[in-house]
């Protein structure tokens, strides 16, 4: 029953309904979705090329929401491909690479960047950083969302 109801908070939103939403009430959605991205992994020991890397991009209303949103995902998006004899900051976590945040004016201006999450989550940050906890803030960055395609 507990998965339908969160199955239920994932649905697409419109425009007006995003706007008056506030950033916690929407994280559930992040939640539901990351899986699509923490599944996909490398055949064979090789990266795949990043033309055909899934990526999630979540369309906020403008940049500072898009940055909040990142933000409030940083703790949430923790699942690693664990290997074992190998230290937590050594995993890849491939949802925090491919999630974006994007800002909906820059989609119709022809500019699809988005922010991305820290490579690694809040605690293996502070673990990395000897306890400092100050390394548990988020610093999101800006990134292009699409790769590049030949022409």
């Amino acid at each position: 029953m507990a998965q339908t109801e969160g199955l239920a908070d994932a649905r697409p939103r419109t425009t007006e309904q995003r706007e008056e939403e506030p950033v916690a009430q929407a994280l559930p959605g992040v939640d539901d979705r990351r899986h699509l991205l923490e599944r996909q992994r490398p055949r064979h020991g090789k990266q795949q090329s990043g033309a055909l890397t899934r990526r999630l991009l979540f369309i906020c209303r403008d940049q500072s929401n898009a940055k909040e949103f990142c933000r409030a995902a940083d703790p949430v998006v923790t699942a690693a491909l664990a290997y074992g004899g190998e230290y937590p900051a050594e995993w890849p976590y491939p949802a925090r690479e491919r999630m974006f945040f994007v800002a909906e004016r820059d989609g119709h201006e022809g500019r699809l960047v988005g922010y991305v999450l820290p490579a690694l989550p809040p605690e293996v940050r502070v673990e990395q950083a000897d306890g400092d906890a100050k390394a548990r803030g988020c610093h999101p960055r800006l990134r292009p969302a699409l790769p590049e395609l030949p022409a």
